[in-house]
């Protein structure tokens, strides 16, 4: 812990589909949280017109490449829909599984990710698919089942401040 409280972290939130959801508060949350004492960086996917840019591939690029430019991602947190199936909802067009992010996340896993956060109905679907294979993540976050937006918002805001305060 004496080591994590000596690294700025760097932390990657991607607001999913909001059609009917608050992830703006998500956003403002987090800045609140971690004010200026942490690299955070927007991953925006439902505000390009649709069809206009592929999300999946822009967001495993932001995954692969992400950590070569500014270094390792120690926190990843998703906001939006998911499914049962494991899916989560990039932008009302375009769905992300978990197999077309688990090459991408593994390097990410390795070069420091500390914690994924899938803050969406059924994330922990996604999650278990994602991380399987035998690649260690120490902290991994997800809704098992549907959840009320508000509830998602809270728990959200009350996990990330409690990791920032052991961590940081």
């Amino acid at each position: 812990t004496q080591e994590l409280a000596q690294i700025r972290p760097r932390i990657l939130v991607i607001l999913g589909a909001d059609n009917d959801l608050k992830t703006n508060q998500d956003w403002e949350n987090i800045q609140e949280t971690f004010g200026g004492d942490a690299d955070i960086e927007l991953f925006l996917p439902n505000k390009f017109p649709p069809g206009q840019v592929k999300m999946k591939k822009a967001l495993a690029d932001c995954l692969r490449y992400g950590h070569k430019q500014s270094g390792a991602w120690s926190i990843i947190v998703f906001a939006g829909h998911g499914d049962a199936g494991g899916g989560l909802s990039l932008s009302r067009d375009e769905v992300v599984s978990s197999d077309d992010l688990r090459e991408v996340l593994k390097p990410a896993i390795e070069n420091g990710l500390g914690l994924l956060v899938l803050g969406a109905c059924h994330g922990m679907a996604f999650g278990l698919n994602a991380i399987g294979d035998g690649v260690a993540l120490p902290w991994t976050v997800a809704m098992q089942s549907k959840i009320e937006d508000r509830a998602c918002i809270l728990f959200l805001d009350e996990l990330l401040k409690a990791y920032r305060d052991r961590h940081y």
